[in-house]
């Protein structure tokens, strides 16, 4: 903290910060934190500040230039606002992609694709700020706890590890393969290590919809959608006899799991 750190590691203590008794406003002004909270950092107990009668004027910090705390969570951030992060750009307000927006970008998710945008999540603190000082957490995206025993073929998640970059994990790339038609649920999990030494557990799950193969593709043994190319064919396992054209070389009971070379 530029001008305050507070810490109350008994919850026995606190601070109250108000304008003077006369009427006058608190000014915190100018003040510089190398790391954390241009005007105050607080670890423990939150400090109780009127805001009515305390104002921040041009303080400065690597994250949360006015006040700051320790990490406390994980959250999905669009693109837009995760590049801010990265140039340096502080956001003054709370910031997060909702869940809804997350689940959004897995919709109809094509069985052994990749994420092709770059999917960002972030460590925050109370107030949403990005803990930017953070270049060693590790984040890992697993499937979530309610998989369905049922399934035929067992999902599995690639490139599902990231090291933190301004307290960015950005998941591009990464890539799923599950029975295709089935819902399944991924979890992001982060355990940063704060700046009092406890490792936190912090998790983040959302709902995958995993489409099914679509005509023009096959399903590979793996689970994975792929598709034909331009001068294939592929029967699909709906297809009727009178789509089945006559130069089949097999029966016409057979699930073409091939794509094959149109003669």
């Amino acid at each position: 903290g530029g001008a305050i750190a507070f810490r109350c590691p008994h919850n026995k203590c606190d601070l109250k910060i108000v304008g003077s008794k006369n009427g006058t406003e608190t000014e915190l002004v100018g003040n510089l934190a190398r790391e954390a909270g241009g005007a105050i950092y607080w670890i423990d107990r939150e400090p109780t500040i009127a805001a009515s009668e305390v104002s921040f004027v041009a303080n400065d910090s690597f994250y949360g230039p006015n006040v700051a705390t320790i990490s406390e969570n994980l959250i999905y951030l669009k693109e837009d606002e995760a590049k801010k992060v990265l140039s340096g750009e502080e956001l003054s307000s709370h910031i997060s992609g909702s869940n809804s927006e997350l689940s959004a970008r897995f919709e109809q998710f094509k069985s052994g694709s990749s994420v092709e945008d770059s999917l960002y999540f972030a460590i925050v603190d109370k107030y949403g700020q990005v803990i930017r000082t953070d270049f060693q957490s590790l984040a890992t995206v697993s499937l979530g706890k309610d998989l369905d025993v049922d399934v035929e073929i067992s999902p599995t998640v690639q490139n599902y590890e990231r090291i933190a970059n301004y307290g960015l994990f950005d998941f591009k790339d990464l890539e799923l393969i599950s029975q295709p038609g089935s819902p399944i649920t991924l979890q992001n999990s982060a355990s940063p290590v704060n700046t009092i030494g406890q490792q936190l557990d912090l998790q983040l799950s959302w709902p995958v919809q995993v489409r099914p193969c679509i005509l023009g593709e096959i399903q590979t043994e793996m689970g994975a959608c792929y598709e034909c190319g331009e001068n294939d064919y592929v029967i699909s396992i709906n297809s009727t006899i009178q789509d089945l054209p006559k130069f089949l070389p097999y029966s016409l009971n057979t699930f073409d799991i091939h794509c094959r070379e149109c003669p």
